[in-house]
């Protein structure tokens, strides 16, 4: 895409789509999580999770939530086929079942009702998340 072009879709920072996850540098994560963008309110369209019987009211609300809970569901509903799974797969799975983010941000959200976030904690749970893609996408080239 030429300058001219980029710079008409992207008229300034704010405005510029989140980078690939897997791609994101962690210096780059943690510009985009400090960025006052996560704690304006919420206009519009928001995520919906019916599931939790939560309303979010900021974006970092909205973030906390889709990185907690329905993260937590995801790795329960994959227990049943760790007896599948290579050791190192298991290993990470439950690494970040038990990372600090999910086990205090998460916990807090699910039984105190309370949005907090840290962003070291989840830079740590997001480090672990990549290192189970590369591990993933490694042992798909070798099958």
């Amino acid at each position: 895409m030429s300058p001219l072009n980029n710079s008409i879709l992207y008229p300034n920072e704010k405005c510029r789509p989140v980078p690939n996850a897997s791609e994101i540098s962690i210096n780059e994560l943690k510009k985009w999580l400090n960025d006052e963008f996560l704690n304006e309110p919420i206009k519009g369209i928001r995520s919906v999770f019916d599931k939790y019987d939560f309303k979010t009211n900021t974006r970092i609300e909205e973030f906390v939530l889709s990185t907690t809970l329905p993260l937590e569901d995801c790795l329960n509903d994959l227990k049943v086929y760790y007896d599948m799974l290579s050791y190192d797969e298991v290993k990470l799975l439950t690494d970040i079942e038990q990372s600090r983010y999910l086990l205090f941000v998460g916990k807090n959200l699910k039984f105190s009702r309370r949005f907090i976030f840290d962003e070291d904690m989840f830079v740590e749970l997001y480090q672990l998340i990549r290192e189970l893609d590369r591990l993933i996408h490694k042992l798909d080239r070798h099958t």
